[in-house]
C-alpha cells in the first residue's frame, strides 16, 4: 500500500480536529515519517503541527539523537519540544516497561485539553504485539494489542499508520529523501520484541508473505470482540448496579452466566473503579475466596493497593489500606473537611427532624471515630443505650468501614452517627426545624444525606 499524506488526512478525518498535533519524535523512521508527512499536508491539516522528543538517557548517543531531531524539526518549521526522563532501572518492570511509561507521563504533562498525540506504531508493530500477548497468555482485550485512537491526558492518542507497513514508511521516506536514526538497542534480541521482529517473524513471512497485514487484521478483529464484551459488561452492571459503584450485589452477580459474571467483574473494577485489571489467577481467587465465600465469612483478596472484600451477600472494592482520621473540633457553622477519610462534612436546615439547632455554634463539638466500647441512645427507641458495635451491625455497615463512620460528640456523649441516627437528647423538637448533616464524596463529588435516623436500613 502506497503510504502519502492525503491518506494520513484521511485517517485524521475520522477524529475530532484538534487545535494541535503532537508527534512523538523519536527520530527513528517511523516517527520521522509521521512527521514529516503531517507537515507536508501544509494548510489541508487544519491544525498545528508540533513535535515532541523524550531524552531517556539510556544510550550513549542519546544527545546526539535529541539534536538530530532538533535540526529536522528545524528544517520543517516545526516546534519541538525536548523532555528528559529518568529511568528506574531497579523498578522491578523491566527497562521498557518502566521507559514507556516515564515517555507517557512526559507527554501527557504538555498537551492542552482537547490536543492530540500520535504515535508512529504502524502495522508491523500490531503484528509483533498480537504475537507477544498471544505468548503472555492474553485475552480479548489483549490481543486487541493496540488501538488506533483512545483518551489521553486531557486530548486524544492517535495511532495512524497502524494500516501501513514498514516498507510502506520506507518507500515515503526515500521518495522524499529523509534521513533517520537507527537506534542500535532495536537489534538487541534480549528484549522480546526485537528476538520476534528478528528471529521470528522473517521466518513466518517466508511461508506467509503477509503474515503482518493478516495478523494485525486479526488484532482489529480482536478489537471488535472487546468492544461487543464491553456493552455486554456494561449492559451488565446497569442491571444489577448499586446506589454506590464501589459495590456489587452478589445475588445480582450470580444471576448472570459464569463468562459474563467474569466479563462484568472486569468491568467493574477497571471502567467503574479504575482498579487494575485482575488477571486470570486473580479473577479466579476473587470468586473462589470472596464470591464464594460462606455468608458469615468477611474474606478481603488485596493486590497492587486495592482489596476486594465481602460483607454479607455484598461485594466492595476499597483501598487495601484504610487510614484512621484523629478526633477534629467542629462548631457546625462551617463545612469540615476530613481528606484523609476522602469526604467533607456540612449541615443544612431540614424542614423537620434532624439536631437541635441550638447545637449551632456550640463549643464542645468535635468528629470522632469509633475506638471500641462506645454507646448510645438512638432518639425514638425507648430511650435505652445500645452498643455502637451492634448498631453498626444491625444497620449493616461492614466491619472495616465502621472506624470511618463520623461519630457528632457533644461533650463526651455521642449526638449523632452521622448517616445513621441522632441521638436521644440532641433532636430537634417535634415538628421543629432542625439540621441535617450531609457527607461530600471528595473523591467521587456525591452527596448522601446524614444525620437523619435510618434505622430502617437493617436487613
Amino acid at each position: 500500500m502506497t503510504f502519502n499524506s492525503a491518506q494520513l488526512l484521511s485517517t485524521l478525518a475520522q477524529h475530532p480536529k484538534p487545535k494541535a498535533y503532537w508527534v512523538a519524535y523519536s527520530g527513528g523512521l517511523d516517527s520521522t515519517v509521521l512527521l514529516h508527512s503531517l507537515v507536508n499536508a501544509g494548510d489541508a491539516l487544519q491544525a498545528e503541527a508540533k513535535a515532541v522528543h523524550v531524552n531517556h538517557g539510556l544510550q550513549k548517543e542519546a544527545k546526539d539523537w535529541e539534536q538530530h531531531c532538533q535540526h529536522f524539526c528545524k528544517s520543517l518549521n516545526v516546534p519541538l519540544m525536548s523532555l528528559s526522563v529518568n529511568v528506574d532501572k531497579k523498578s522491578g518492570e523491566g527497562i521498557e516497561a518502566t521507559a514507556r511509561n516515564e515517555r507517557y507521563m512526559a507527554f501527557g504533562s504538555i498537551m492542552n485539553k482537547g490536543d492530540v498525540l500520535c504515535l508512529a506504531h504502524h502495522q508491523n508493530d500490531q503484528a509483533e504485539t498480537l504475537l507477544l500477548q498471544l505468548l503472555r497468555g492474553a485475552g480479548v482485550a489483549g490481543m486487541s494489542a493496540m488501538p488506533e485512537a483512545k483518551p489521553f491526558a486531557d486530548g486524544l492518542m492517535l495511532r495512524p499508520l497502524l494500516p501501513f507497513s514498514r516498507a510502506d514508511l520506507e518507500n515515503y521516506a526515500n521518495q522524499h529523501n529523509l534521513k533517520w536514526i537507527e537506534d542500535p538497542s532495536n537489534e538487541q534480541i534480549s528484549f522480546d520484541r526485537n528476538y520476534l521482529r528478528h528471529e521470528v517473524m522473517p521466518v513466518i513471512q517466508q511461508r506467509w508473505v503477509a503474515a503482518s497485514r493478516t495478523l494485525a487484521r486479526g488484532a482489529a478483529h480482536m478489537a471488535e470482540a472487546n468492544d461487543l464484551l464491553a456493552e455486554v459488561a456494561e449492559q451488565d452492571w446497569l442491571a444489577i448496579s448499586e446506589a454506590d459503584d464501589r459495590c456489587m450485589s452478589i445475588s445480582g452477580l450470580q444471576k448472570l452466566s459464569l463468562s459474563r459474571q467474569r466479563n462484568v467483574m472486569r468491568f467493574w473494577l477497571n471502567k467503574i473503579n479504575k482498579a487494575p485489571v485482575p488477571d486470570t489467577q486473580r479473577l479466579g481467587q476473587i470468586f473462589n475466596e470472596v464470591v464464594e465465600a460462606a455468608d458469615d465469612a468477611e474474606p478481603c483478596l488485596q493486590w497492587q493497593g486495592i482489596a476486594i472484600r465481602r460483607y454479607r451477600q455484598t461485594l466492595y472494592v476499597t483501598a487495601s489500606e484504610l487510614p484512621q482520621a484523629e478526633a477534629l473540633v467542629w462548631n457546625l457553622s462551617k463545612p469540615l473537611s476530613i481528606p484523609l477519610l476522602g469526604f467533607c462534612l456540612h449541615t443544612e436546615q431540614l424542614d423537620i427532624d434532624g439536631l437541635d439547632a441550638g447545637l449551632v455554634g456550640q463549643k464542645g463539638i468535635r468528629i470522632d471515630f469509633r475506638h471500641g466500647g462506645e454507646t448510645c441512645q438512638p432518639a425514638g427507641r425507648g430511650g435505652q443505650r445500645h452498643e455502637l458495635k451492634k448498631l453498626m451491625q444491625e444497620w449493616g455497615i461492614p466491619p472495616w468501614q465502621r472506624e470511618r463512620v463520623p461519630l457528632l460528640y457533644v461533650g463526651n456523649t455521642i449526638a449523632a452517627v452521622v448517616g445513621y441516627c441522632v441521638c436521644e437528647g440532641f433532636a430537634a423538637a417535634a415538628g421543629v426545624p432542625g439540621i441535617g448533616i450531609k457527607i461530600e464524596d471528595l473523591s467521587r463529588g456525591s452527596i448522601a444525606t446524614a444525620g437523619e435516623n435510618n434505622d430502617n436500613s437493617q436487613d
